[in-house]
């Protein structure tokens, strides 16, 4: 694989250009998938094997630089030879890179977010805020937060009984 960028240790290939104009894009692993727009904000997630409804309605990523929030608009392009999409944006001396990806056959979506504060002098307190706008709720559906070993939220559960939907009503 040819790499275009090395943030940290994650290297990344070059992007795809767009035929015409940008268009929506979809991460999937066969069980779970998930897409939205070019800027990088999410407009849908179902699951498993995509035979379920859309969970949410909308999720965006903005960041929060020395206590202020701003909106952040990625510019997502697949990576090429790959299934992944990344794309980046720059606030002030903050560069944020957005990765979506999927493993074949997982339970799960992967939106990993990298910072690189670009100031040689100036130190900054950063933090990620992820803003999800569930569906209604539906019979046997829930959400919860994944907690990491530390005990830190590290991501959010979303999950749906599909026995309640059997074509044979069992």
């Amino acid at each position: 694989m040819k790499v275009d960028k090395l943030v940290g240790s994650t290297p990344l290939p070059p992007q795809v250009q767009h035929l015409n104009t940008p268009e929506f894009y979809l991460v999937g692993s066969g069980m779970a998938i998930a897409g939205g727009a070019t800027d990088g904000k999410w407009g849908f997630i179902a699951g498993p094997h995509y035979t379920c409804s859309n969970y949410i309605k909308r999720e965006e990523i903005r960041l929060v630089i020395d206590d202020v929030a701003h909106t952040i608009n990625f510019n997502m392009h697949r990576a090429r030879e790959t299934g992944i999409y990344y794309g980046t944006a720059i606030v002030a001396d903050i560069t944020v890179y957005l990765i979506d990806s999927a493993c074949k056959g997982d339970p799960y979506l992967s939106r990993q977010i990298l910072i690189d504060n670009k100031s040689a002098s100036k130190e900054h307190n950063i933090s990620i805020k992820a803003y999800i706008t569930l569906m209604p709720v539906e019979n046997g559906v829930k959400d919860e937060w994944a907690i990491d070993s530390d005990g830190n939220i590290s991501g959010v559960v979303l999950c749906q009984d599909t026995s309640l939907f059997s074509a044979w009503g069992t």
